[in-house]
């Protein structure tokens, strides 16, 4: 549906203004500087093999001005038929627009009908006990193996159900001071995980600057070999995977010494989880609004003549649309990797090594949250990259569905049921409400370069405009005016509070 939209709107058109060679024409009174305007990424001479695959990889090179990217669509309005033209800039940002709200809607109505059912299940223990007892067994199992799934699930259930009932006998009968002394004690645990998170983001944030640094040092570059300047290239969503790697592991270690209950123990997880890929998502967009905005002061010497950082970045929409567009390529090569080199070697030395300590080790555990996670992780990427990289949901859906192949595959032949299940019935709607947050945590950074930032003089739609959103009321002045007094009710609170309690 988003790729529908996009295509329809955005690329069809601008194929067609190029294929018949149409004029454009600008409305912007904006005198735009000749020494911020020059814009030409497309490389010249003889190309190296290797510089085509790193342009595959990166977005550089001959997709950096293509259709996949921002700075090469047109600018200005095509006159169609008489009295009727194509405005080019205003169908570029109301697709974008129309796709994030289409999203939100769709979300909303999904999540409203899991609140439903979470209700309908019931929140108190004894309710979800009966349920566990009277009606969680599925009659049309026959397969031995999924009946021992089965078996095990609901066993866990019961466990957890047993659990919290005794952590809450026990919470009631313990002192003050046992209280103080374990508050204290996760405390000084929680302070261990913020400051691994903080060191998370810090490595992230160097990793960003650095990358940038050494792009932009043509000499640099072209004396670099193929594996060290993919490395550089990719260095901030090499460092951002490592970081959801290896602090998830920190995490989980200290969980141990927490004295939480299993299901609090799957909540306190997700939770740490989720605020770690986000946050490290805006600690990398945060270090490049630094670097294109000189920290937000257009007085500076890089930023003083165009009103953003023009030496390092011409078309700085290309750029993030650029880093979208690689985080979303190590993600599917991370996923393809992980199954080739760690899970299925895995899977063949416990298949056929006799060792004591191997068949302890056993399989991989399939983590349903965690691979959910991941997907929300990866749809939250196409979420803040689509407008700087238009065919980036077309990309993604390609990914899913290799990704879901691969995580079938391994599912079946390299993994074994994770010891500790979570209550899909209660956990839709929690993951529901995470794809939520990460689409209004997408919005925040393209709500800010559509308002505040001034967009790149040489390339893109915007090109002529001080700011991305100017087109909007530029355009709505130009309609009638009983259709102005319609979309000014359309972006009323008067309209917007009763459609998401409708959809609620």
């Amino acid at each position: 549906m988003s790729f529908f939209l996009i295509g329809c709107f955005v690329l069809i058109p601008n194929i067609t203004i190029r294929s018949l060679k149409l004029t454009t024409t600008s409305n912007s009174s904006i005198k735009t500087d000749t020494e911020c305007t020059y814009y030409n990424p497309t490389p010249t001479g003889l190309v190296n093999f290797f510089n085509y695959v790193l342009d595959i990889l990166s977005g550089t090179g001959m997709l950096e001005f293509s259709y996949l990217f921002y700075g090469f669509y047109e600018s200005g309005e095509v006159d169609l038929v008489k009295k009727i033209s194509y405005n080019i800039p205003v169908s570029y940002l109301v697709t974008c627009l129309c796709y994030m709200m289409f999203c939100i809607i769709w979300i909303v109505l999904r999540s409203g009908s899991g609140f439903k059912a979470l209700v309908l299940i019931g929140g108190e223990s004894l309710t979800h006990y009966g349920s566990l007892v009277f009606s969680a067994w599925d009659f049309r199992l026959k397969s031995e193996k999924f009946i021992k799934l089965k078996q095990k699930t609901i066993r866990f259930e019961f466990q957890m159900e047993l659990e919290e009932a005794e952590a809450h006998r026990a919470a009631v009968h313990r002192t003050m001071s046992e209280n103080a002394r374990l508050y204290s004690y996760r405390v000084a645990l929680n302070l261990v995980v913020i400051a691994c998170i903080i060191g998370a983001f810090y490595c992230i944030y160097l990793a960003t600057q650095e990358s940038q640094r050494l792009q932009n040092e043509q000499d640099f570059v072209t004396k670099t070999s193929f594996l060290l300047g993919l490395l550089i290239e990719y260095l901030p969503s090499v460092v951002i995977t490592a970081a959801n790697f290896v602090v998830p592991m920190i995490c989980d270690f200290v969980m141990r010494f927490e004295a939480y209950t299993l299901s609090m123990q799957i909540k306190v997880i997700l939770f740490r989880a989720v605020f770690l890929r986000f946050a490290g998502l805006g600690v990398l967009l945060f270090s490049l609004w630094t670097q294109i905005t000189c920290g937000g002061d257009i007085t500076a010497t890089d930023c003083k003549a165009c009103e953003y950082n023009y030496g390092q970045y011409p078309c700085w929409e290309t750029r993030i649309g650029q880093e979208m567009y690689k985080l979303m390529i190590f993600d599917l090569l991370t996923i393809t990797l992980v199954t080739l080199l760690v899970e299925f070697p895995r899977r063949m030395l416990v298949d056929f090594c006799s060792w004591k300590l191997v068949q302890l080790w056993g399989y991989q555990q399939f983590l349903v949250p965690q691979n959910i996670l991941q997907l929300i992780y990866g749809q939250t990427v196409v979420w803040i990259g689509v407008f700087f990289c238009p065919l980036l949901p077309l990309l993604n859906t390609i990914k899913f569905i290799l990704v879901f192949y691969c995580k079938k595959m391994t599912l079946f032949r390299n993994c074994r049921p994770a010891e500790k299940t979570f209550r899909s019935a209660r956990s839709n709607f929690f993951f529901r409400i995470i794809l939520l947050i990460g689409l209004f945590v997408s919005c925040v950074p393209l709500g800010y370069s559509v308002a505040k930032i001034q967009p790149s003089k040489g390339c893109g739609p915007f090109r002529s405009l001080s700011r991305i959103w100017d087109v909007v009321p530029n355009s709505v002045a130009e309609l009638p005016i009983t259709t102005q007094q319609f979309l000014y009710f359309l972006g009323s609170q008067a309209f917007a509070v009763p459609l998401f309690l409708l959809c609620w």
